[in-house]
């Protein structure tokens, strides 16, 4: 079953989804799915989510090295925070020979992915965040579901 709600914000104004998000993955083992246009706003949502646990990371995108681990210290249910583009993958078994299927869903893990299309399918269970533009592109809206 899915639930989704929404939230139409300015770029300077996450606070209020990234506590939304915060409460769903509070206690780690979790994947989120940002899927979004090329310059939605993916890999600026991940640097704020990631601040949250670890306000000193330097947060990067993962376009061309297809993910970036960040080890989080001092908290009790999330140990790493993973960021995943799979914009270069072609293919299910990529994302297998990578290593990833048998890391997603480890206590400890959180796993953020841009474009998870490949993937999708193959979860059991996530949550979904669509990124778009509105208002000339001055405002996103941001639609989370959680399956």
């Amino acid at each position: 079953m899915e639930k989704s709600n929404s939230f139409t914000l300015g770029e300077n104004n996450l606070n209020e989804i990234i506590n939304q998000i915060i409460k769903l993955i509070s206690s780690g083992n979790i994947v989120i799915l940002l899927e979004g246009d090329l310059g939605a706003g993916k890999t600026r949502l991940t640097q704020e989510i990631i601040k949250t646990y670890d306000s000193s990371a330097v947060v990067q995108s993962p376009t061309f090295v297809i993910e970036r681990i960040y080890e989080i210290k001092h908290k009790k249910t999330v140990n790493y925070i993973h960021h995943l583009d799979l914009y270069r993958l072609r293919y299910y078994s990529e994302f297998i020979d990578l290593g990833f299927k048998d890391l997603i869903y480890q206590k400890g893990h959180i796993f953020i992915i841009e474009w998870p299309k490949l993937i999708e399918d193959k979860l059991k269970n996530y949550i979904k965040i669509k990124i778009e533009n509105v208002n000339n592109g001055h405002e996103r809206k941001y639609t989370i579901i959680k399956k």
